[in-house]
C-alpha cells in the first residue's frame, strides 16, 4: 500500500489588531504637548478606525460628538479617502511652543 502522509499544518496565531482608540489619544496628546490647540487639529480617519471610534467601549459619550460633525476628543474628524488614520496638527507657534515647554518642565520637576 502507497500511504502518504498528510501535511503538517501550522497554527498561525490570529495577528494582533492595533489599539486604535489609544494611537489617536496618544497622536492627539502628543500633537497637545507641543502647544497646538485641539480646534486647529484635525484627524483623518479610516472608515473602519471610524466605525470603531464609534462603537468602542473604550470610548466614553462624552468623548464623542455628532453635532455639526464628528469630532473625537475635542478634534474635528474625517472619515476616508486615507488608507491609515492619521492626526494632522500645524506647527506652533514660538509663543504656544515656549509655554508648552515650560509647562513640561514644570510638570517634570513635580
Amino acid at each position: 500500500m502507497n500511504q502518504t502522509t498528510p501535511a503538517l499544518s501550522r497554527y498561525t496565531p490570529p495577528a494582533r489588531k492595533r489599539d486604535a482608540v489609544s494611537e489617536l489619544r496618544t497622536a492627539i496628546a502628543e500633537a497637545e504637548g507641543r502647544g497646538v490647540k485641539r480646534k486647529a487639529m484635525l484627524l483623518h480617519l479610516t472608515h473602519s478606525d471610524a466605525s470603531l471610534l464609534k462603537r468602542s467601549n473604550e470610548v466614553a459619550q462624552n468623548e464623542i460628538s455628532f453635532d455639526g460633525g464628528m469630532t473625537f476628543l475635542g478634534v474635528k474628524v474625517e472619515i476616508g479617502e486615507v488608507t491609515v488614520s492619521s492626526l494632522t496638527a500645524p506647527k506652533p507657534t514660538p509663543k504656544a511652543a515656549a509655554k508648552a515647554a515650560a509647562l513640561a518642565e514644570a510638570q517634570a520637576d513635580s
